[in-house]
């Protein structure tokens, strides 16, 4: 999300949104390589949201975790989230501090997380829609490719709201990240919209990333007042995914909880009964 929006809370507990593939909800035509019904998840976030200059911590995470204290905590908090919601897949934040400074630990809450289901593992820029430093982003992502790039149950979204770059640049962007890693499959590769990830045809267009997933996000604030009905949802769906249906995972997907107001936007409470 981007950085002036704070995660929901859930459960009082986690920071999550919810992530779903979204092929088998819309009808529209396609010419798609790989398919999204295997996802089915939610977002494990650092309750500080994700656009942290310096390590992250998904919720019940510390600076204090070993190896085995994080994959305990996975265990717990990925099969409780698994077993409530029904979902298979788990989206986790990475960055470069994440991956420099904190990997022996963070790794144990991956490898747990991995061995009950997926993991998305996610790269969030702190600012401005890219990253900071191209060396450092292409050492991030070198380890986890080293790490994780052959399990069968790792995907991989190379940014998370590619806002800082026009269409051309984050195709380019994009291109350039899936010829550094040949060997990913691209089918475990998913590929944010343009903006804040709600033009997933920007980069669906593009033939040369042909084989990937898509991301899209949507959020209540995304308009100029709230929907009151399901149908204005699922067109605010159909415009941002366009023709790609088949190919694309909705990352992140949310509403406020409490009665207030966003982006000049006010809200009561949703019912969730």
């Amino acid at each position: 999300m981007p950085q002036t929006r704070q995660l929901r809370f859930l459960s009082g507990f986690l920071a999550l949104a919810l992530l779903l593939g979204l092929g088998a909800l819309f009808a529209h035509p396609t010419k798609a390589n790989a398919a999204t019904n295997q996802i089915k998840g939610v977002n494990w976030a650092d309750t500080r949201d994700n656009f942290v200059n310096g390590v992250l911590y998904p919720s019940g995470l510390s600076s204090t975790d070993t190896y085995s204290s994080a994959a305990t905590v996975a265990n717990q908090v990925v099969g409780q989230l698994f077993s409530l919601t029904g979902a298979n897949t788990v989206r986790m934040p990475i960055n470069e501090p994440t991956v420099a400074d904190n990997w022996s630990a963070y790794t144990g809450a991956i490898d747990a997380a991995l061995t009950r289901g997926n993991v998305i593992l996610a790269y969030w820029a702190y600012a401005n829609g890219k990253p900071a430093s191209t060396s450092a982003f292409d050492s991030m992502w070198d380890t986890v490719i080293a790490k994780y790039g052959s399990n069968p149950n790792a995907y991989f979204e190379p940014i998370n709201e590619p806002y800082g770059y026009s269409t051309s640049a984050l195709d380019t962007f994009y291109a350039n990240w899936l010829a550094r890693y040949p060997s990913v499959t691209k089918a475990h590769v998913i590929l944010d919209g343009a903006g804040y990830a709600t033009n997933v045809s920007a980069v669906g267009s593009d033939s040369t990333l042909n084989g990937t997933l898509l991301g899209v996000h949507d959020y209540s604030f995304f308009v100029s007042s709230p929907y009151t009905s399901e149908s204005q949802w699922q067109s605010q769906f159909a415009s941002e995914v366009g023709s790609y249906a088949s190919r694309t995972v909705a990352t992140e997907f949310g509403a406020p909880m409490s009665p207030g107001s966003k982006n000049g936007v006010s809200y009561g409470t949703l019912d969730y009964s």
